[in-house]
C-alpha cells in the first residue's frame, strides 16, 4: 500500500510537465512562483492514520513559494520545502498571526474533546501570480489531495475563497453556500452527510467524499481586517460540538 507521500508525488508528477510547458509560454513566466506542493513525514503519517479527527486547514495562498523559475525547482525540491516549512518550523518566520491561530485550533480541540487530532495545511490557490485559468485547467489538484488524505473535516480560513474551494472539490454544483451562514458565529457550517449537492460535472464525487468527509467549516482568515480573532471562541465551541461524535 502506497504512503500518502508517494501518492502525492505521483499526483504532482502526472501534471508537472504540462504545467511547466504552459507557464513557460506566458508573457511573464519569471513572475510565476512554483506551485504549493504538499508533503508528509513518516511520523506525521503515523499520527494522521491513528487520529480521530483528521483536519485539512486551507489558507488562501502562499506569499511566494520556492523560487520563481519553475524550470529549476523539482517536485522533490518543493515537497522538501513543504516539510521544512510546515514540519521543520520554518513557518514561524512568516505570518505568525495565522500560524498561532492554526495551532491553537489543533491544541484546543485536543484538550476539549480528549481525542487524537491531526492537522494538515493546504491552500486554495496553489500557484502565486499565475493566471487562474492556467492553474484551474492544468494544476487543479485539490480534489485529488483531499482524496489522498481523506480528512473527515475541512476548515477554510478565508471567506472570499469559499466558492473556489467548493468548486475545486465538488465541480460546478448547485450548492447554495450562503444558506449555511451563521451570522452570530461568523462561519459557514456544512454537514456533508445531510448536504444536498447537485454536481453538473462529476456526479460521482459526492458519494465518494461522503465516505470520509463529514464537515466543511468556513470562516474569516485570521488577518481579515476588522475581524480581530475571527471570533475564535465561537469557532472552537462550534468545532467542539460538531466533532465530538467523530
Amino acid at each position: 500500500m502506497k504512503t500518502i507521500k508517494e501518492n502525492l508525488r505521483n499526483l504532482y508528477s502526472g501534471k508537472w510537465k504540462n504545467l511547466k510547458s504552459k507557464i513557460r509560454k506566458l508573457d511573464n513566466p519569471d513572475d510565476i512562483h512554483c506551485p504549493h506542493l504538499l508533503s508528509t513525514t513518516d511520523e506525521f503519517e503515523k499520527a494522521w492514520n491513528q487520529s480521530d479527527i483528521k483536519m485539512m486547514i486551507f489558507g488562501i495562498r502562499t506569499n511566494t513559494w520556492g523560487i520563481k523559475d519553475i524550470s529549476k525547482d523539482t517536485i522533490e525540491d518543493l515537497m522538501n520545502l513543504y516539510e521544512e516549512f510546515y514540519f521543520g518550523g520554518g513557518n514561524w518566520k512568516y505570518a505568525q498571526t495565522f500560524w498561532n491561530y492554526f495551532y491553537s485550533i489543533q491544541e484546543l480541540l485536543k484538550c476539549r474533546l480528549n481525542k487524537k487530532v491531526s492537522v494538515i495545511w493546504n491552500n486554495v490557490y496553489k500557484i502565486e501570480n499565475a493566471p487562474w485559468d492556467i492553474e484551474n485547467k492544468y494544476f487543479n489538484v485539490t480534489l485529488e489531495e483531499v482524496e489522498i488524505f481523506r480528512p473527515n473535516v475541512i476548515l477554510l480560513l478565508g471567506l472570499d475563497a469559499r466558492y473556489t474551494l467548493l468548486s475545486n472539490i465538488f465541480g460546478q454544483s448547485n450548492l447554495k453556500v450562503d444558506d449555511y451562514w451563521d451570522d452570530e458565529k461568523s462561519l459557514y457550517s456544512l454537514n456533508i452527510d445531510s448536504l444536498s449537492i447537485e454536481p453538473k460535472i462529476e456526479p460521482k464525487i459526492e458519494p465518494k467524499i461522503k465516505k470520509y468527509l463529514k464537515k466543511i467549516i468556513i470562516t474569516y482568515h485570521p488577518n481579515a481586517r476588522g475581524e480581530s480573532g475571527i471570533k475564535m471562541k465561537y469557532l472552537i465551541e462550534h468545532l467542539s460540538n460538531e466533532l465530538k461524535s467523530l
